[in-house]
């Protein structure tokens, strides 16, 4: 285990184990205590070479290096495979200390109340021993009738959990087989109805059901509600990653306490195994080899504003997210719009002129920008004649208050601002620009959020 500071690698470990690494074994979790400017303690989980077990370990950081380890919890492991281990490990809101540990491939082991195989555990960091309150509390000794550290079970292999920083709700990633990945919403003593012999899409009204279900099996693994300051607009929302995919989740709840999901879109950004809030404000992504830290990109400068004073820099989505223009050699702007997904997509409007060929170029609110990898240029997509063509001129009037599609050979021999004045206009009126905070794009796309509307001037 290796500490890095300040972008710089220590030479020493922090600590050096032995630890069985087959296939999804290894050091899987680490915690810092919430009191570690004090006490200077952090947790380590991992899989014992022998016996094989998982094992949570308490060390005392001794000047950036691990000292005085204390074994909170050892759990045999009663099989020969080497997947499904769990392993991450979380104070809650509550000052206790979370585990997620699988069920070792056994779906049996994840119902029976005497094993710790399946679920999530609530210990005491002090000494590992059992809070009074756990759900499943008999007698305080986990060898004896129930496994008094279980806080939830029926799970397959959760690989990582959370907890929501207003409500301090716990949510946790679920793996199924080849369906029905899960986001749990974790409540003590809740069964999430991993079994022998369950079918996809099963439900049972003995068990809790997921708040989403992902039919698709993607392999959800980290999970993160974003804490930091360096990424204002994305605070409190709720990030997964997919081993499968390679990709980042960003998941749409109902509300800001993420009590309902509603889906998730996908981001370009690689994040198999964790997602984390870093000390710094950041968000920090990792995967098998590397780990990645998100920053806030530089906009660009607005060079139009509309006629009435306003002038609007993102399109796609709300809370700061959305499509800009961007000036770049060759296919730089190729990049923005293959993280739309390459498809036409509504926008309104681009932040930035470009020059291209010795022509200077800017997108409208009824246009976005093409790239053509065989031509090597960038070609304007009209989206809006598009959706036109496809017959969906009746749909934009009534719920967008878009005119219909207009030729476009008015515009010759204008003067270029006049054009883009003409253009963008209609984005000016209140009317509009609420309507498009409140609605979806045909295309999955939303238009700008009205809170950010207000901010740029009085409705």
């Amino acid at each position: 285990m290796r500490i890095v500071e300040h972008g710089r690698l220590w030479p020493e470990p922090f600590i050096a184990i032995d630890v069985n690494h087959e296939n999804e074994r290894g050091l899987l979790g680490i915690a810092i205590d919430p009191d570690y400017a004090r006490n200077r303690f952090v947790y380590v989980y991992y899989t014992h070479p022998e016996p094989i077990s998982h094992r949570l370990v308490r060390y005392r950081d001794a000047g950036n290096r691990g000292v005085e380890p204390r074994t909170l919890l050892a759990v045999r492991k009663p099989t020969g495979a080497t997947n499904h281990n769990g392993g991450n490990i979380h104070f809650g809101p509550d000052g206790m200390l979370y585990v997620t540990i699988g069920e070792n491939a056994d779906p049996a082991l994840a119902q029976r109340r005497d094993s710790a195989l399946g679920k999530i555990l609530r210990l005491n960091p002090r000494d590992g021993s059992v809070p009074p309150d756990n759900p499943f509390y008999d007698d305080g000794d986990p060898a004896s009738g129930n496994d008094d550290r279980i806080w939830a079970l029926g799970l397959r292999n959760s690989f990582d959990f959370t907890f929501h920083p207003g409500t301090g709700a716990m949510f946790a990633t679920e793996n199924g087989p080849a369906c029905d990945d899960e986001i749990n919403l974790l409540r003590p003593g809740g069964n999430y109805g991993w079994r022998p012999g369950i079918r996809c899409g099963d439900p049972h009204p003995g068990f809790t059901a997921p708040l989403l279900n992902l039919e698709t099996t993607i392999a959800v693994t980290g999970i993160e509600f974003y804490q930091g300051a360096a990424l204002p607009g994305l605070r409190g929302t709720l990030f997964v990653c997919a081993w499968n995919t390679f990709a980042l989740l960003r998941v749409r709840g109902t509300d800001a306490s993420y009590r309902a999901l509603t889906g998730y879109e996908t981001w370009d950004v690689s994040c198999q195994t964790d997602v984390l809030s870093g000390p710094d404000g950041g968000l920090y992504l990792a995967d098998r080899s590397t780990i990645r830290r998100i920053v806030p990109a530089t906009p660009p400068p607005p060079d139009y504003a509309v006629p009435n004073g306003w002038f609007y820099t993102q399109a796609g989505g709300g809370y700061g997210r959305g499509f800009a223009v961007v000036d770049g050699a060759e296919g730089a702007f190729w990049t923005g719009f293959q993280a739309l997904g390459c498809v036409p997509a509504l926008g309104y409007p681009a932040s930035q002129m470009f020059r291209l060929d010795g022509f200077v170029y800017q997108a409208t609110q009824r246009s976005l920008l093409q790239w053509d990898p065989i031509a090597r240029r960038v070609n304007l997509a009209n989206v809006f004649d598009m959706l036109a063509a496809a017959g969906h001129d009746p749909w934009l009037e009534a719920y967008r208050l878009m005119p219909p599609s207009q030729d476009w050979s008015s515009d010759a021999g204008r003067p270029f601002g006049e054009v883009v004045a003409r253009h963008l206009a209609i984005l000016a009126t209140p009317t509009r620009r609420c309507s498009d905070a409140t609605r979806t794009w045909l295309t999955g796309s939303h238009a700008m959020d009205c809170r950010w509307a207000w901010r740029l001037g009085t409705v």
